[in-house]
């Protein structure tokens, strides 16, 4: 199993949305391709990715930011000719067409579990 480092020296793997030791947040650069610490601009419209070799300017996938079941993200420069007035979709999260009722019982872990095992089936 691949993993990655926090600024921290911490162990980080492939679901991490959040470093455990120093509580950064940390998520899927695109541009690096890796799990690494982000950190928001003060106005909170975009986030830098801190590995040394990067400093892109990412957003959120809508699917990290409201529902928590996503930890990508996606470049601002991208994001904003796609869809200036939303968070878009990572590549990962386009591939779901329906997601379960949000309001019955245990949908969400479900959803998920989902989301982590699609991850890892079409990582590259």
């Amino acid at each position: 199993m691949q993993y990655f480092r926090c600024d921290c020296n911490n162990t980080l793997f492939f679901e991490n949305s959040l470093c455990l030791s120093c509580n950064r947040e940390v998520g899927w650069c695109p541009v690096c391709k890796g799990i690494h610490t982000i950190v928001p601009k003060s106005d909170g419209s975009t986030c830098t990715c801190l590995n040394k070799t990067c400093g892109a300017q990412l957003i959120k996938c809508h699917n990290y930011l409201v529902h928590n079941v996503c930890n990508r993200m996606v470049e601002a420069e991208k994001a904003a000719t796609a869809a200036p007035s939303c968070n878009p979709l990572c590549d990962y999260c386009r591939y779901t067409k329906v997601i379960p009722d949000l309001s019955v019982e245990g949908n969400p872990q479900k959803w998920y579990r989902l989301e982590v095992a699609k991850r890892r089936l079409l990582y590259l």
